[in-house]
């Protein structure tokens, strides 16, 4: 039995191309009966191999190769014997990563590994493995140096030295006397870090990326061979025996043979809650619970009739909780959420399936009551269905960190731990890391990049097929072929690790006894286990996870109270209010957690909810599956369709969807209801449908239709209703989870109806740095016709605030402009008092920011309108004293030069700047807050509406051919299946955005003179299709409209006849020229219809002066 016993696989990141499942299966077509695996410090992949290894029927070997200096010159090599020797692999990997982290030049002593030594094989590495095969002799110099104090602590059995095949004969010399002198063994000790021996440039390449190196020529032209791969057995025994190893390949055999590491997977040990005052968990969960269930009926108004069927679900789910054992979890839920509260961090409503629990609704922990809205406890927690119950918890993502330190503080350092995730090299990470080791510009990288197709590109093969711009790149040149298979060979790899976004794990024991750990970037513990690495070992895992739209609740709070209502509290709003459902019928949702997509927006447009429950219905049908249901869910909502019920039992549970099973909690109380079930065994029931497991629903069939008939069901209305459930439960969805989000996604909206400058001072500050996010909130604001007003240097803060009830933009939205700088400009107008203008500005702030590139920011964002409505005049000034300010004198006294006070050479203001364009004003103000604020583009040919019926993008009626002025942005041309050319065009006016599709037909007339950053009128139909979008039948340069206008002045005296006379005419000379009546008369002046248009001919001048005078036709 034998196995190389160095493998490095690709969680030595970016050090190896070796995929465990891959490794284990070619291994085990190669006849191995034993495989290692032995990471450099680290025992990421330890645990998917082990099982792997088990998968197939091979003995799996767990080892470490530990670096024990700084730069990884002094090797040992561990392997675990059994389980005792696993247990050590932990803590010594924890041990080398949370010192690398602490200490980074720290070099561990065998003082510092000695306690975790029990259970290993070590074997000491005096060959340095190299792929050339150079002799290098420092490690074994560093075998002598740590073999005596090693033998000190641990039985000779337990040491050996590797010997690679390609040893040195000259350092094998060496090392058989040292081995002979210190009474060890020697051990065959292969190197793997590929599959195959051509795999071994693509590992150069990954130690390229790792070390922001670039490939040498000659790594590019020979593209060598390796040698550190994947032999059989067979091959290793031939070679060790052909350079004279055979002893060290048998010695190998005999300690693979003596290895016998089994681990065991138990279930979650849970850790056990602080209680006080020597009460029990189940004693002080159960105090907790009533003191909590009090104050919300209290909270509630509930009346005293109801509160019975209150403290009956309590008693229920308290003993159901107790028997599962899981009184602890719930007050460590508890705990960490009063903590919270008591610090007025916002705790989300409830996620999954646990807003159906009174107990945690009781605590705090959620906040949908589970009566009131018909939710179930069994579809959280099932004695039937023994499993952990899974609580998480939703904070203000910018607040999460401080739960996380309390919770490190409560339970102590060595107990908590955040989660490891890796980061893969996804198509154009892959592509970008090879093209960039290769030599490859940015430019050429920005080529690769563009020719990934957008959707089609799961993987690089994918991405290939559906990419005709990528095929032509990788067949261009040897070198494209060569990057395109080198990507396609690291895909999928491991390139980095972070911290999961949500998990935590307590534990009651040091986590070292589960877990190797290493130190994450905030000081707290980071698991080497993923998560599911993480739960089959046995610990609790938590999720805290930082929500941004519940940021933006909590900061849309404060401001409402700050500016509106002291006194306001989400939990007495209408969950009814009126104002709040026309949001929703109006699909007004931009913004609105879970409803901000135009798919969900269009589906609230159909369905127009008229109750908080329809919203909970949107939420959970607008999902893949569900999605089926919209149309026939509208359609009976409306009386379009008939509501019926599969049997005249069960309208109590399916009235509020209309004859729907659009919950699988209606699947469940069905079972009940109809069929006898528990609420256990309806769970069961529901688990199966969902998971489509075909002989339980077979057997749990009959279960039903026995339960109906004896309720005095006929076994065809039981029949009839089984495959009605069964038809709907593979689509319903989990109502707690669909509930307690739209309780947030209502309150959200609430702000937005009756508060919204606070709504979109809060969502606007999410949308710091991203352009799109901000036009898009920019664009539902002025739609909502919230008053926005630009940066002002004498109202703006860092972020966006509520002024005189208009919205500030934040300074800190403005694009380039330094967080120190606007700190120093808050600093001094709170210090010294508003700014009088720009030259006090000037002065006023610290000469380190006197520059015109940190102060042009803010004059191109017009934070100086409200003092000086000129830019370019402030441009000009800027640079006037910026020049002033570095005026130096040379002081007769001393020889350095000394500056003058700048107030006192105040130069006097120039005239003679150039005034900007309105398009170079908009594009700056564009270019750094992201949007059009001031203005837009198309503003300057608003007069267009005189003469065209024109509308904005927000007034658009899909199906109607109507007239919009957009400024075209962007322009994407496409070749159709027949290979002709049309586009799609994104495009914009004060009111939003949209894409025009332009066919064929028109863009053969028009597509040589359309350019993006031009304004046009486009004539055409509006569609509703994922989305707002306009077919455009015809589009014009708006420059071009109207060139000219025709002026006509009627006298006073002017007669009925002479007016018949004159309009006859005018039809004689119908053209294109818009005409404009001046009636003195009347005294009004009017644009005549189209047909009253003129042609610009003399000839027709000339005809229309003979009617009205010379001066009263004018042509202009």
């Amino acid at each position: 039995m034998f196995s190389p016993l160095k493998v490095t696989s690709c969680f030595s990141l970016l050090e190896s191309t070796l995929r465990i499942k891959e490794y284990v299966q070619v291994a085990k077509k190669m006849g191995y009966q034993a495989l290692a695996l032995t990471d450099t410090n680290v025992m990421y992949g330890a645990l998917a191999f082990y099982q792997e290894c088990h998968r197939y029927g091979i003995k799996p070997i767990l080892g470490l190769e530990l670096e024990m200096d700084p730069v990884g010159n002094k090797r040992l090599l561990f392997l675990a014997k059994n389980k005792q020797g696993y247990q050590n692999l932990l803590e010594l990997s924890s041990l080398k990563m949370i010192a690398k982290e602490e200490t980074p030049t720290r070099e561990l002593t065998v003082a510092d590994i000695g306690g975790f030594l029990q259970g290993l094989a070590i074997v000491l590495l005096p060959d340095a493995n190299r792929e050339d095969g150079i002799f290098a002799g420092a490690q074994l110099m560093y075998a002598r140096q740590i073999l005596p104090d090693l033998q000190k602590i641990t039985a000779h059995a337990q040491l050996f030295l590797g010997i690679d095949e390609r040893v040195h004969p000259d350092l094998l010399a060496e090392a058989r006397t040292l081995s002979a002198q210190a009474e060890i063994k020697t051990v065959a000790c292969s190197q793997v870090r590929y599959l195959k021996s051509t795999d071994y440039f693509s590992v150069e390449v990954l130690q390229a990326v790792k070390n922001d190196q670039k490939l040498t020529k000659e790594q590019l032209s020979k593209r060598a061979a390796g040698l550190d791969y994947l032999k059989t057995s067979a091959e290793y025994q031939r070679i060790y025996q052909a350079n004279g190893l055979a002893s060290e390949y048998a010695q190998t055999d005999k300690l693979i043979q003596g290895i016998e590491l089994k681990l065991a997977f138990p279930p979650t040990q849970l850790p056990h809650f602080p209680v006080p005052n020597k009460q029990t968990a189940t004693s002080y969960l159960r105090q907790q619970a009533e003191q909590g269930l009090a104050r919300r009926l209290r909270q509630n108004a509930i009346a005293n009739t109801e509160s019975p069927a209150y403290q009956k679900r309590l008693e229920q789910e308290l003993a159901t909780i107790h028997r599962m054992g899981f009184d602890d979890y719930f007050l460590i839920v508890w705990e960490v959420t009063a903590f919270a509260r008591q610090n007025q961090i916002m705790v989300g409503p409830g996620r999954g399936s646990a807003a159906g629990s009174l107990v945690a609704y009781a605590l705090g922990i959620t906040d949908v009551d589970p009566l009131r809205y018909h939710l179930l406890f069994e579809r959280f927690l099932n004695e039937e269905r023994a499993q952990m119950p899974d609580i998480d918890l939703d904070i203000p993502d910018m607040k999460r960190s401080l739960i996380i330190d309390h919770v490190h503080q409560m339970y102590g350092h060595d107990h908590v731990a955040q989660i490891i995730t890796f980061g893969t090299f996804g198509v154009k990470q892959a592509l970008r890391d090879v093209g960039r080791v290769m030599g490859m510009t940015n430019d050429e990288l920005a080529t690769w990049s563009k020719a990934v197709p957008v959707r089609n590109a799961t993987d690089l093969q994918t991405a290939y097929q559906h990419s005709q711009a990528l095929q032509n790149l990788v067949n261009a040149t040897d070198k494209n072929k060569l990057m395109y298979t080198v990507a396609m060979m690291i895909e999928g790899l491991p390139r980095h690790y972070s911290t999961h976004a949500a998990g935590v794990i307590l534990s009651d024991y040091p986590l070292t006894q589960s877990v190797p750990l290493q130190l994450g970037s905030d000081g707290i513990l980071l698991t080497q286990y993923t998560k599911l690495g993480v739960e089959q070992v046995g610990l609790l895992k938590i999720d805290f996870l930082g929500l941004k739209n519940l940021s933006i609740l909590d900061n849309a709070l404060t401001l409402v109270k700050r500016n509106y209502q002291a006194d306001f509290d989400l939990n007495m709003i209408d969950f009814n209010d009126e104002k709040t459902l026309d949001l929703f019928q109006a699909g007004a949702t931009t913004g609105v957690f879970q409803f901000e997509s135009n798919g969900i927006r269009s589906v609230l447009r159909q369905v127009h909810p008229t109750s908080f429950e329809d919203v909970v219905a949107v939420n959970a049908l607008y999902r893949p599956g569900p999605m089926e249901n919209i149309g026939e869910f509208v359609a009976r909502k409306h009386r379009q369709k008939p509501i019926t019920y599969p049997a005249p039992s069960l309208e109590a549970i399916l009235r509020e969807t209309y004859g729907i099973i659009v919950y699988q909690e209606q699947v469940m109380l069905v079972a009940a209801t109809m069929g006898g079930f528990s609420l256990g065994q309806a769970d069961i029931l529901r688990r199966a449908m969902s998971k489509k497991n075909k002989d339980l629903i077979a057997q749990m069939k009959n279960q039903f239709i026995e339960g109906a008939t004896k309720k005095g069901y006929s076994t065809t209305e039981a029949e009839h209703v089984y495959s009605y459930i069964e038809q709907f439960a593979n689509y319903g969805f989990n109502k707690s989870h669909a509930l307690a989000y739209s309780k947030m996604a209502f309150e959200l909206a609430y702000i937005k109806a009756h508060f919204p400058q606070a709504f979109y001072a809060s969502i606007m500050n999410t949308a710091l740095g991203s352009g799109p996010k901000m036009r898009e909130y920019v664009t539902a604001a002025r739609k909502q016709r919230v008053p926005l007003h630009g940066p002002d240097i004498n109202q703006s803060q860092m972020y966006f605030v509520i002024r005189n009830q208009q919205v500030y933009f934040g300074l800190g939205a403005i694009q380039g402009l330094r967080r120190d700088f606007i700190t120093e400009i808050i600093s001094q107008r709170k210090a010294g008092g508003k700014y009088r203008d720009f030259d006090d500005f000037f002065h006023r702030i610290d000469q380190n920011f006197q520059k015109v590139e940190t102060i042009t920011p803010l004059i191109y964002s017009g934070a100086f309108d409200s003092n000086e409505p000129l830019r370019e005049k402030l441009l000009v000034r800027l640079q006037q004293l910026v020049d002033n300010s570095s005026i130096m004198i040379h002081d007769k006294s001393s020889p350095q030069a000394q500056r003058i006070d700048s107030q006192t050479l105040r130069p006097k203001e120039r005239t003679d700047f150039q005034r900007l364009s309105l398009n170079e004003k908009l594009a700056k103000e564009q270019y750094y807050l992201g949007v059009y604020l001031s203005a837009h583009p198309v503003d300057e040919f608003k007069r267009l509406g005189l003469f065209y019926p024109l509308v904005s993008i927000t007034e658009l009626i899909v199906g109607q051919k109507q007239s919009v002025l957009l400024y075209v942005q962007q322009i994407k041309t496409i070749l159709t299946k027949k290979g002709e050319k049309m586009a799609f065009l994104t495009a914009s006016d004060s009111s939003g955005n949209i894409s025009v599709t332009v066919f064929p037909n028109l863009f053969r007339r028009i597509g040589m003179n359309l350019q993006a950053n031009q304004v046009y009128l486009i004539e055409g139909k509006a569609e509703q299709h994922y989305g707002l979008k306009l077919v455009a039948n015809d589009i014009q340069l708006a420059a071009n409209v109207v060139p000219q206008v025709y002026y006509l002045r009627l006298p006073a005296d002017f007669s009925l006849q002479q007016r018949q006379y004159l309009f006859a005419k005018m039809k004689e000379n119908r053209g294109k020229t818009p005409v404009i009546v001046v009636d003195q008369q009347s005294k009004r002046q009017q644009v005549l219809a189209r047909k009253l248009w003129l042609n610009p001919s003399h000839l027709t001048q000339k005809a229309l002066r003979e009617i009205l005078g010379e001066t009263n036709v004018v042509l202009k």
